[in-house]
């Protein structure tokens, strides 16, 4: 009987010890995310309908800014300065139609969004909008990523590398 109880205490804390080490998502679209060049987005989506460049941001150490925009989808990249290719630093997904690894998508509940990515690290609601944002941390690096709900339905998914 003891033996049993040590048993069933040990696989509880063992338990509780694997649902405590959460591997990152990729949140990918397509194998395309945070730190895909221009020309692995293209190859997936084919030309954007819209590209802006911007001067480059010396402040933060960007270097030069890139948006590639397709209906629903944002891809917000930098060219560090010294780097010689640009990346994917931001992605921000407002459409129905892309399904982000690991099975995310705008339009799904918000209870749905939280069994596949989990408890987030915390919560913010704007007054103005009723929209909630559920922020979530990266563990290998340093960055965030968030789902915004309205009305209980997801319309907003989002990830970013920290350059403050």
């Amino acid at each position: 009987m003891r033996q049993t109880l040590i048993f069933l205490v040990a696989m509880i804390v063992l338990q509780s010890a694997a649902a405590s080490v959460r591997k990152d998502p990729s949140l990918t679209l397509r194998g395309v995310g945070l730190g895909s060049s221009p020309v692995e987005i293209v190859k997936a989506f084919g030309k954007p309908p819209v590209e802006h460049r911007s001067a480059a941001d010396l402040e933060s150490g960007m270097g030069q800014l890139m948006e590639l925009v397709y209906d629903g989808l944002k891809f917000d990249l930098c060219k560090p300065q010294g780097q010689t290719e640009f990346h994917v630093w931001r992605l921000i997904v407002t459409g129905p139609d892309w399904l982000l690894e690991p099975g995310i998508k705008v339009g799904m509940s918000r209870d749905e969004a939280r069994r596949v990515l989990g408890a987030p690290s915390s919560a913010s609601k704007q007054k103005e909008t009723g929209r909630e944002t559920l922020h979530y941390m990266f563990s290998a690096f340093d960055g965030w990523y968030w789902v915004s709900v309205a009305k209980g339905t997801v319309v907003e998914i989002g990830a970013a590398e920290d350059w403050s």
